[in-house]
């Protein structure tokens, strides 16, 4: 950064420390963050999104967001992984019509090696959201799955075509399929299926059982 814009920092960040809770401030702040890690100054970038996100705490939850998926990124090339991750986590939570929220989710897992978790985490964003996510998501799961192998080709495909309704245990898009009678989101091809993906399952039902109720609303 500049030296103007480096003083500026500097003044916000004081501002901050007195407890000005502007949100003008907060987007100032990310800004020059943004400037930051531009400049390839990820420390300098990471502290100034930090105090963007503390400010913008009791304000918008977008501008939040979009502070701590910045922070995620400097994280990121800091080599700090876990935290990036918990960052874009809320980022999601805070903002999830957000596709750049799952991008960023994403890398952070695989950056940690977690590209299992990765390919899921694609592909419920997806189903979540296809017509948003779909475009930008796919290739992510695609790159993610070369790692993991969690999916067939079959299911690939079936994503490329837009195809929504597939087991989630062995990933067949062949008819008919049963839906879990709660969340009414995931599909099965039978019983068994059903039985062996329970554990998995459970951690995410009630999210989008809440999910296809906010959409309902």
């Amino acid at each position: 950064i500049d030296r103007e814009a480096n003083q500026q920092a500097a003044s916000l960040i004081e501002m901050a420390r007195k407890g000005v809770t502007s949100e003008r401030g907060g987007i100032d702040l990310n800004n020059q963050g943004c400037l930051a890690h531009k400049a390839k100054d990820f420390a300098l970038a990471e502290s100034l999104f930090s105090k963007a996100a503390e400010l913008l705490k009791d304000h918008s939850d977008i501008k939040r967001a979009q502070a701590l998926c910045c922070r995620a990124a400097s994280l990121l090339e800091l080599g700090r992984a876990q935290e990036a991750e918990e960052d874009a986590r809320e980022c999601v939570r805070l903002n999830p019509a957000w596709t750049k929220a799952y991008v960023r989710l994403g890398a952070a897992l695989e950056r940690g090696g977690k590209h299992r978790e990765a390919c899921n985490m694609y592909v419920d964003a997806i189903k979540r959201d296809e017509v948003k996510h779909l475009e930008t998501l796919r290739p992510a799961l695609v790159e993610a799955n070369k790692v993991a192998r969690v999916f067939s080709e079959a299911f690939i495909k079936g994503l490329q075509m837009r195809d929504k309704e597939f087991c989630e245990c062995c990933q067949t898009v062949q008819k008919p399929l049963r839906l879990c009678s709660r969340c009414r989101a995931v599909h099965y091809c039978g019983v068994e299926h059903q039985r062996q993906h329970h554990a998995e399952h459970k951690k995410h039902c009630r999210k989008l059982e809440e999910c296809a109720q906010d959409q309902q609303d």
